[in-house]
């Protein structure tokens, strides 16, 4: 493997390890907290639990997905490539890239698994916006109303 692909899986990896960390840090501030928050509507309080446990799902998943890119750069599949021109591939290197089909599978499927946590948490958070634009609608129309209300007795006193 050349100097280049390698500090490449290194940033990656310790990007990826670190980014899962530092978010699955916060979410279990969130969730511990989350108790104490007395004033906080019991939907409210479903919906941050249920966003932090998805996201700290999410966060296991970075963590297997460096795993999964560890391992790949472990099994050597371009030194592999490289001593194979043209010869018949032995047990073991063909062990080996049945084994680094494995791990791109398994980066592929995890990459899928994060984009559909992802989705999920982007719907949720929509509902979780709307829910909330409504109530402030309703607030605000109730406010109107009582003003409305109060003006027209106060015109109807006075006139």
């Amino acid at each position: 493997m050349h100097l280049l692909e390698y500090t490449l899986a290194v940033v990656i990896v310790l990007g990826l390890l670190s980014l899962a960390g530092f978010f699955g840090w916060r979410q279990w501030q969130t969730l511990h907290r989350l108790p104490a928050q007395d004033d906080l509507p019991d939907e409210d309080r479903r919906y941050f639990r249920r966003q932090a446990w998805l996201r700290l799902v999410g966060c296991g998943l970075m963590v297997i997905l460096a795993g999964l890119l560890v391992t790949w750069y472990l099994l050597g599949p371009n030194e592999l490539a490289e001593q194979a021109h043209g010869q018949p591939a032995t047990p073991a290197q063909q062990r080996v890239v049945t084994r680094s089909i494995a791990c791109v599978t398994g980066v592929f499927a995890v990459l899928l698994a994060l984009v559909g946590l992802a989705t999920l948490d982007v719907l949720a958070i929509r509902r979780f916006g709307l829910r909330h634009y409504r109530r402030i609608q309703a607030d605000r129309r109730a406010m109107i109303a009582r003003q409305l209300a109060r003006l027209q007795s106060e015109r109807n006193g006075h006139g």
